[in-house]
């Protein structure tokens, strides 16, 4: 066991070792807290690395880590339950478990990975609610996506949150952090607060939506850690993200598909004329004002050829709005 913990931190040292060498910390040496981030959150780090390579697809990776971190999360969440389900033979049950070191190592990466991907969840949400209340924030991967696209990334998030804590608070049953570090604290950690995983998510579920029926009380210092934290990044996520974009939502009436396509014709520089798309990536040219159009029509047919218009926020067949934009007119 202690040698899966001593590869788990040659692991991190190598990650951290290839950052630093890289483009990638030089750039966000010098950003604020950020270095800081990635010293709790690994999964923070490895998603920023992806979408510094990857810049013009930041949004795309933000979805695609959203629903991985998610399905992972479920998972193992699943394999826990499974694991240490009750049956009439449940305390003998609990007490091999207890005892066998494969399943306390699979704790033991499980925390790691709950930790960080809270730490996540928890910077992400508040750096995205301050730049959205900033008048003066800049694009990043996140404000590329629409409103209504964050509220379900904040929803999968929220019951990634109650799976992630129950995590937590179940590995503090078995002694995780005990095992990782005998001395980490003064405080006497419960080992039989829980029956099974299920008590400890169910509690996590009671938690972040601050109901406390009372049925579980943290004991430990750790555990009630968690809980303050837990709280703390509910808040966060339900009232403030979701505050804002949906407030934002509306405002932008994002919840209405568009009847209409913009375009605008203007004359080229040389000759001919020259049709451009506001919303959609279509330029198309032409000698005459009649062929450009046309050929604006015929562009515009085979980019949403096959692609869902509600998915790019239209509504089916869209008119097209075209603007024809005249010389300066020169006054005397």
């Amino acid at each position: 066991m202690h040698c899966i913990i001593w590869f788990i931190i040659l692991c991190f040292i190598v990650v951290i070792y290839n950052t630093i060498k890289s483009d990638f910390f030089k750039e966000r040496w010098n950003d604020g807290l950020e270095p800081i981030f990635y010293l709790i959150s690994f999964t923070l780090l490895l998603a920023s690395i992806d979408k510094f390579r990857k810049k013009d697809k930041k949004a795309d990776i933000i979805v695609r880590l959203n629903w991985d971190y998610f399905l992972i999360t479920l998972i193992s969440s699943v394999i826990l339950i499974l694991c240490t389900a009750n049956t009439t033979d449940s305390c003998n049950k609990i007490t091999s478990i207890n005892e066998s070191e494969q399943f306390k190592c699979f704790c033991i990466i499980l925390s790691i990975y709950a930790f960080s991907r809270v730490n996540e969840i928890f910077i992400a949400f508040v750096r995205d609610a301050r730049q959205q209340l900033s008048s003066s924030s800049t694009l990043s991967g996140l404000n590329e996506l629409k409103y209504y696209q964050r509220i379900m990334l904040a929803m999968r998030s929220y019951i990634e949150l109650i799976l992630l804590y129950g995590i937590l608070q179940f590995s503090l049953s078995f002694g995780v952090f005990e095992i990782l570090q005998p001395k980490l604290c003064n405080f006497q950690l419960n080992k039989d607060v829980w029956d099974s995983a299920w008590d400890a998510i169910y509690f996590s579920g009671v938690t972040i939506a601050t109901i406390g029926y009372g049925d579980f009380t943290p004991k430990s210092g750790l555990s009630q850690f968690l809980v303050i934290y837990e709280v703390v990044n509910g808040f966060v996520l339900i009232v403030v993200s979701f505050t804002i974009y949906v407030s934002r939502s509306i405002v932008d009436k994002e919840y209405k598909n568009k009847n209409i396509i913009k375009a605008k014709i203007y004359q080229g520089e040389q000759s001919g004329f020259i049709a451009e798309c506001i919303e959609l990536p279509i330029v198309t040219q032409g000698q005459t004002v009649d062929e450009v159009i046309v050929n604006l029509r015929e562009a515009i047919s085979l980019h949403l050829e096959g692609k869902d218009l509600a998915a790019l926020g239209f509504a089916p067949n869209p008119s097209i709005v075209v603007n024809y934009e005249m010389a300066a007119v020169c006054q005397n």
